[in-house]
């Protein structure tokens, strides 16, 4: 069997708005904004888009034992059970021009995979990981 290889073809942040910003209370805490002393909550929810990156990959003879969830990153500061790992993931066809399943659903069977996927609090200078 053909050993798995992983390519990363890039990691670009995604671009923060006002508009993204002023929406951001309600898409993370179901509540609007506050428009008089945001406080402590303001810092969370500007730090969150702002540290968002799509990160693509091309997964070559993924094997039976891969898991997209097996992507984070190390935190140093937090316990692992709070590394933040792939999210909202999309299984692409290999020229990416189309979802290859539907949404949360998972290829079957063998074969090479692209994956589009969201990584939170982003820190380029630490390693993406993968099982």
């Amino acid at each position: 069997m053909p050993e798995r290889s992983i390519e990363v073809p890039g990691v670009p942040r995604l671009p923060v708005t006002e508009d993204l910003f002023r929406e951001q209370p309600e898409l993370l805490h179901g509540t609007p904004p506050r428009e008089q002393h945001p406080g402590p909550a303001e810092q969370e929810v500007r730090e969150q888009p702002e540290s968002v990156v799509l990160i693509g990959v091309l997964v070559f003879g993924p094997g039976g034992r891969f898991d997209i969830g097996d992507f984070y990153r190390c935190r140093d500061d937090l316990p692992r059970d709070r590394w933040q790992v792939a999210d909202d993931e999309r299984y692409l066809t290999l020229d990416g021009s189309a979802l290859a399943v539907p949404h949360y659903d998972e290829p079957s069977g063998p074969g090479d995979r692209k994956i589009a996927f969201h990584l939170y609090y982003w820190d380029p200078t630490k390693p993406l990981q993968s099982s």
